[in-house]
């Protein structure tokens, strides 16, 4: 676990970005990143996701990170008393567990047995992470795509492509597509969406 500064408050509210089917919006036992992460993470697949859509939201954690997971509809690996944390591509002294690598991004995992439900108290520590409290946007991938994404990546070929996280952070700031922005997807009309359409804009890096 990572050491906590003694009389700092370990729980805060952060953002994070998740990538994810039209079906599927659940976040627990899944991974989810901050911005410069998922943005870092699309970039050095030799693919883009299939997943459709990407969320913008906060949770309540505790910020006494554990191991990192990874999760897809169940964990593996991790632990049950923590969040997961990662930095991307597992770069830094423990993958980034307790480094600091802010330019690089992080990537978390939220698993059942760490989540607040019920009756939990996160400040009692009986769990580690609550939420989400605000779904604040959600984008289709094509949309991202059609703001020249996958160029950046292509362009930039190497942790962190910032400019490919500065593409997703438009996207959800802005709604106007003018100006690099998305229109904000409601939840009733997830399923309208599907995976992207990519044609041939697979990269090889």
């Amino acid at each position: 676990y990572c050491k906590d500064d003694g009389d700092a408050n370990p729980i805060e509210v952060k953002n994070f970005t998740r990538f994810h089917p039209a079906d599927n919006w659940n976040i627990t036992d899944h991974n989810v990143a901050d911005i410069v992460g998922d943005g870092a993470f699309l970039c050095f697949q030799n693919y883009f996701t299939d997943d459709s859509l990407i969320s913008f939201f906060d949770l309540q954690i505790n910020t006494t990170y554990g191991q990192y997971a990874y999760c897809n509809a169940y964990c593996r690996g991790g632990n049950s008393n923590s969040i997961g944390r990662d930095s991307t591509q597992h770069f830094y002294n423990l993958t980034g567990q307790c480094e600091d690598p802010k330019y690089i991004g992080y990537w978390y995992s939220l698993s059942n047995l760490t989540q607040c439900t019920g009756d939990d108290n996160i400040f009692n520590n009986d769990c580690k992470w609550k939420g989400p409290l605000n779904i604040y946007k959600t984008i289709s991938n094509n949309c991202l795509l059609s703001h020249g994404y996958l160029n950046d990546c292509y362009l930039e070929r190497r942790i962190p492509y910032p400019n490919a996280a500065k593409i997703l952070f438009t996207a959800f700031v802005e709604d106007d597509e003018s100006k690099g922005g998305c229109p904000n997807i409601p939840k009733e009309e997830f399923h309208l969406y599907q995976k992207p359409n990519l044609d041939d804009e697979k990269l090889s890096f």
